[in-house]
């Protein structure tokens, strides 16, 4: 089920992000680093911008958007079991992207 979330959804979220960021062992070991870059805000969930992932009663996943110019970007998505969700959705690889850590794949989603 989605649902919007709720400030109450912050602590649930926040194991979601932690342990998504940490599924990339380039990755792991910078951000254990850098805990700072494990903290998931609750803005999105105070300001009705995330929607969360409910599984058998808990959070398996989050996604927050945000404004810009008139345009709405997707801000975060961070679910559990990551590359068998962005797969399944239907998320193609389209390049690098650079991140504070060195480079990242990029993925793409087409909406018509």
């Amino acid at each position: 089920m989605i649902r919007l979330g709720t400030p109450a959804d912050l602590p649930a979220a926040a194991g979601v992000y932690r342990r998504a960021s940490l599924s990339n062992a380039g990755d792991r070991d910078n951000l254990l680093a850098h805990p700072e870059y494990l903290m998931l805000g609750p803005a999105g969930l105070i300001e009705g911008r995330t929607y969360v992932a409910v599984e058998d009663g808990s959070v398996v996943g989050f996604a927050t958007w945000a404004e810009a110019d008139g345009t709405i970007e997707l801000e975060d998505l961070f679910v559990d079991h990551a590359q068998g969700f962005y797969s399944a959705a239907g998320f193609i690889d389209c390049g690098v992207a650079g991140t504070d850590f060195g480079s990242a794949p990029r993925k793409r989603l087409a909406i018509r």
